[in-house]
Order: C-alpha cells, then sequence, then structure tokens
C-alpha cells in the first residue's frame, strides 16, 4: 500500500475563494454567515476532493 501526503493543496479554494469572500466580508459586501457558508462550501469541495478515492 502507498501512503501519500499532500503538502501543498490551496486550502483557499482554486480561485482563492475563501481569500475573496473574507475580503467582501471586511468591505461590507457580504455578512458573516455568507462567509461561514463560502468557507464551508469551498472546505467540503476540497476535502472532496483530497479524498483518496477520487485518486485513481
Amino acid at each position: 500500500m502507498m501512503i501519500t501526503h499532500n503538502l501543498g493543496y490551496p486550502r483557499i479554494g482554486n480561485n482563492r475563494e475563501i481569500k475573496k469572500a473574507i475580503e467582501g466580508y471586511w468591505s461590507g459586501k457580504i455578512n458573516y454567515n455568507q462567509l461561514i457558508q463560502t468557507s464551508a462550501e469551498i472546505k467540503q469541495h476540497l476535502i472532496e476532493a483530497m479524498n483518496p478515492s477520487a485518486f485513481h
């Protein structure tokens, strides 16, 4: 069995979505709940992308 480590996966999203959401929150374009929802969605997507069964 081969064990792999993923040291460089972008935690802020492939297109920096979490960073953009944080900046939107700071500027008042989105509220706190939208920030949390966006962050949770991106993190869930990243977890699904890093699922070992996704690598064939």
